[in-house]
């Protein structure tokens, strides 16, 4: 997971958001059950702006996911919370961020499932957790890490090569991990570990070549992209081959 910068609001979201968010609040304040429409949080412009923010990777686990729904995800769940896996869902939470462009975020299908995040979004303090009626989420303290946020998620996740680990015991980084699984699913770990061995065997060999070597010189750029928030799983090499790739 590395750190993202959100760009600004697409216009359709932003012409059509605070209506949209009105009618959720009046539809709950009638006793009603807020539905929140996907056709407005998944616009396409919506897609496109997330897509090139995230470099067409999911904000979480950083892979580039072809099996992928394409959908937009909400860091505060749209359909109610769970502090912990076993808590039944706690409704109605945070429908109201339902077209908050600041909630919005692009997640490959494996990370936003029901073994995954889903509906889980702990807080340091659940007492602190906004309702409802008072949607103002500034006491709220996330355990899990915002690519879009203020915590920098590699301060807060290392590696052990190609499984991350909390840095300095990080609640944070052990939440998120413990959240997304990113340490356990053995697709994930399959994908993430060949891709690792196989840049250390480039590298290997291309470090082989002198220094002056057009080879080593032609590469060198391709090497830096990938250690780059460009490319899969980039906190990864930077954690195992930045100093090396730096270096050529």
């Amino acid at each position: 997971m590395v750190r993202l910068q959100r760009p600004p609001i697409p216009a359709p979201l932003a012409v059509a958001a605070p209506t949209a968010t009105q009618a959720l609040i009046d539809s709950w304040a009638e006793g009603n059950e807020p539905e929140v429409q996907p056709a407005i949080y998944n616009h396409p412009a919506v897609k496109t702006a997330l897509r090139a923010a995230q470099n067409d990777k999911c904000a979480y686990c950083e892979t580039r996911n072809p099996t992928s729904h394409d959908l937009v995800e909400h860091f505060r769940p749209k359909n109610g919370s769970r502090q912990t896996r076993q808590d039944a869902l706690h409704k109605p939470e945070y429908f109201w961020l339902g077209y908050s462009w600041e909630n919005l975020l692009f997640a490959c299908d494996r990370c936003n499932d029901r073994g995954h995040k889903e509906n889980l979004f702990p807080l340091v303090n659940p007492a602190q957790r906004a309702t409802a009626a008072n949607r103002d989420t500034g006491l709220e303290k996330p355990l899990l890490l915002n690519p879009y946020g203020a915590k920098d998620p590699e301060k807060h996740i290392s590696w052990d090569r190609d499984v991350p680990r909390a840095r300095n015991h990080s609640r944070y980084g052990r939440t998120t991990i413990a959240t997304f699984r990113l340490d356990e699913d053995s697709l994930l770990l399959r994908e993430r570990k060949k891709y690792l061995d196989d840049m250390e065997k480039s590298l290997d060999a291309v470090e082989a070549l002198s220094a002056n070597h057009p080879k080593r010189i032609a590469v060198r750029p391709v090497f830096l992209r990938c250690a780059s928030n460009k490319e899969p799983w980039s906190a990864m090499i930077r954690a195992n081959l930045g100093a090396r790739i730096e270096a050529l």
